[in-house]
Order: C-alpha cells, then structure tokens, then sequence
C-alpha cells in the first residue's frame, strides 16, 4: 500500500510538472500572439477614422464575435483610447463572459486603468483575473499589481506582489524581472 501511494505522488509530481511546461507554454504562445498583434494592429477598412474594425459574420458567430470584440477592444488600447477600449472590454465580458477572451478581456481592463494612471482601479481589475481558473494572464497580472502598489507608493506591498509572482509561478517568464525589483526595492 505504501508502494501504490508513493509511485501515485511520483505520478502527481510528474503531471504537475508537465502540467506547468504546458502552462508556461501556453503564456509564451499568448505573449507572442499579443506582441504580433501590437505590431500589426487592425485597421477600420476603408476609413479614415479611428474606429475598431466591425465583426465579421462567420458560421462559428459566438466564437468569432467574442475574438471580434476582443480585437476591437484591443484596437482602441493601442491607440490609448483607454475609455473606449474599456466600454468594448466590458461588453465582450457581458456578452461572452465565459469565452476564451473573457480573461484577457479582464486584464486589458486593468491595462487600461493603468495607462489612466487610475492604480487603485488598474489593482482591482488585475485581481479579477484570478477568478479565471485557466488564465494565462496570472503571472502577467501578479506583476502589474506589483506595479500598481508600486505607483501608490506602497513599497511593502509591491515587495509582497513580487514574491508572490516568484513563488507561485516559477515558470514564468517575469520571475527574473520582479527577482530585480525585489533586489532595487531593497527586500
């Protein structure tokens, strides 16, 4: 019996590792698809204004008018027309909050508040991303609340944030960035 219930820890340890490399991963995938969509941001056809591109009508609707949304949404952050990009946030969370982009959707919420310097807010939409139990974006919010305690002069906060983004998510591709703030921050 004791046999059985190691080789099942070995088991478990062996599938929360591989579970973790499919996280990272996964991250590694959404950072790249992030970066390529920052450099190659959609355009309105044929128009000079600065409005989101309008969904288009495919045979997977629910699908593709979530990522729609999405797009659009993000359209309006790069272009830090960060209350607009809010509106288009929230609506694609009304409307699909359980789609895959809900939880990105909630982290832009919080980059928008940031990128309005409104940090109380910007902490409050990056704690909302948690509630996503296969986000992508944790890591990414565990450091912007870092920051974000950062910008309220709340040192010890931050310090706590960034060991928290060390601990439990060692995989990440931030742990060496917020290892350097904790080093700066004197902890």
């Amino acid at each position: 019996m004791a046999e059985r219930v190691r080789q099942l820890e070995a088991s478990n340890a062996q599938l929360r590792q591989a579970l973790r490399a499919f996280q990272s991963q996964s991250r590694v995938l959404s950072a790249r698809l992030d970066s390529l969509l920052r450099r190659a941001p959609l355009r309105p056809a044929a128009s000079t204004s600065r409005r989101a591109p309008q969904a288009a009508v495919t045979s997977d609707s629910g699908k593709s008018d979530a990522f729609n949304m999405y797009q659009g949404a993000l359209y309006y952050y790069r272009h830090k027309q960060y209350d607009r990009a809010l509106v288009e946030f929230d609506r694609l969370l009304q409307k699909a909050p359980m789609s895959e982009w809900s939880d990105n959707a909630q982290y832009w919420k919080g980059e928008c508040y940031y990128g309005l310097r409104q940090y109380q807010q910007a902490l409050i939409e990056f704690t909302k991303v948690f509630a996503f139990s296969n986000t992508d974006k944790a890591d990414d919010s565990q450091l912007k609340i870092a920051r974000c305690h950062l910008a309220l002069d709340e040192r010890d906060r931050a310090l706590a944030a960034l060991r928290k983004l060390v601990d439990e998510y060692p995989d990440s591709e931030y742990v060496s960035t917020a290892r350097e703030q904790i080093k700066h921050l004197g902890g």
